[in-house]
């Protein structure tokens, strides 16, 4: 490679070469599709601007091509990050002695809070599921006649907290049971980060579990893949059947008013209900299965927040009724001839 006159070089050349070796070293079949959509992009671009060989690349050239991609700013500096990996490639073959993408800075991610649903909202959510229209019974699918296996999908959601890639592997055989005896627990290797969490679920729910009809053999809540050693392809067919269920989910907002109705929400309610309830923000993120409690952190510090001012009440409230605080007697205040407190028998004093 050293031996190519890397200014020279096509473009579709080097980007053929510089997947090739991504394919080489083992990258995932996911990663790849990315990878060749940047490809796709940027020759594109080099066709329509009459660009050829890679010299032609400059930076005023590369940095008009990304601002006038489209997307979410998220996708877009996955794009740069692709992008610069690209040139550093072409650097290190000699090709070319600096990258063009480095000037550029990515566009600035802005992180929603989490949005987990309202009481309001999973009452509509639960009232739909019970009520499981006719409208849901036609759909094509393996959920159209499983209503009842869906509401289990969904309270296991709600118990766990995992994510809809982790919680359509829960099935009764990976159960065991907890050190109390009272409901089950599974440790499970998660899909997204390759971590184990540990989850626990309520009797009702484990009931559940072992009395519902089953979409596979195998799996309760989806179809068996034929390749499951494979982690690429196990990763993508459940890919797939979660789709199926964010379709129902999208049907069952529609019907029910509840905007924007999908699996990951449940994930959020969950660490909000966990954390308002006292739980440590520490403790939630084990819950959680996320990398580092910054994660927790970032998504969940509103509520967090109202944690701690709720146990500042609280703390306030026992201090008051330890005497640490003081409090004026209204016989005292009548004593000095100040007004009474009122009907009450003491006024805190600020």
């Amino acid at each position: 490679p050293d031996a190519i006159d890397g200014r020279r070089l096509p473009i579709d050349e080097a980007l053929l070469l510089w997947l090739s070796e991504k394919e080489r070293t083992g990258t995932a079949s996911t990663t790849m599709r990315n990878y060749d959509a940047l490809k796709r992009q940027i020759l594109a671009h080099a066709a329509d601007k009459g660009y050829h060989s890679l010299g032609q690349l400059t930076e005023d050239r590369v940095y008009e091509m990304v601002i006038g991609w489209t997307g979410a700013a998220v996708t877009n500096a996955q794009r740069l990050t692709r992008l610069r990996e690209f040139f550093n490639f072409a650097i290190q073959r000699k090709w070319i002695q600096h990258n063009p993408a480095m000037a550029i800075d990515p566009p600035k991610v802005v992180r929603q809070q989490a949005d987990p649903y309202s009481p309001d909202e999973e009452q509509k959510i639960t009232a739909m599921l019970e009520m499981w229209t006719g409208l849901i019974n036609s759909k094509r699918g393996n959920w159209s006649l499983r209503p009842s296996t869906f509401r289990c999908l969904i309270h296991v959601l709600e118990d766990t907290g995992l994510r809809i890639s982790d919680a359509m592997r829960v099935r009764p055989e990976i159960l065991e049971p907890t050190v109390s005896g009272v409901g089950a627990k599974t440790t499970m290797r998660q899909m997204k980060n390759d971590r184990d969490v540990t989850v626990f679920l309520r009797p009702a729910t484990v009931k559940e579990l072992s009395e519902v009809p089953r979409i596979s053999h195998r799996y309760v809540f989806m179809e068996e893949c034929a390749q499951e050693d494979d982690r690429d392809t196990f990763k993508e067919h459940i890919h797939t059947q979660a789709t199926t269920v964010y379709d129902v989910l999208q049907m069952i907002g529609q019907l029910a008013g509840v905007p924007d109705c999908r699996a990951h929400r449940f994930r959020h309610s969950f660490a909000v209900r966990k954390l308002i309830g006292g739980m440590a923000l520490e403790d939630v993120s084990k819950l959680l299965g996320h990398d580092s409690i910054k994660t927790t952190e970032r998504y969940y510090a509103k509520w967090s927040k109202a944690r701690q001012q709720r146990l500042e009440s609280l703390v306030m409230q026992q201090w008051t009724e330890g005497g640490v605080i003081p409090v004026l007697r209204s016989g005292a205040a009548e004593e000095e001839g100040q007004e009474p407190a009122g009907k009450k028998d003491s006024t805190p004093v600020n």
